[in-house]
């Protein structure tokens, strides 16, 4: 959820984005209809979307960068 471009050298955002997005529509919405996912899972899901990954300031998710000795949200 945090890239570190000058320590690491690469930006994970497209990583973390094609993650999410997947996760989203497999354990969120249930898909496949057939498979039944553990109830938890879509509550950590959730969690992780509105808590973890939201900035709250403006209240959009995303990736997070180490910068200037600190971790903030990409924009």
């Amino acid at each position: 959820m945090v890239s570190d471009v000058a320590r690491a050298g690469r930006d994970n955002a497209r990583e973390l984005n094609e993650s999410m997005e997947n996760l989203g529509r497999l354990i969120v919405r249930g898909w496949p209809s057939y498979y039944r996912w553990d109830p938890r899972l879509k509550r950590a899901m959730m969690d992780i979307l509105l808590n973890r990954l939201r900035n709250p300031k403006i209240g959009w998710w995303g990736s997070r960068y180490v910068r200037d000795g600190g971790v903030q949200f990409c924009g």
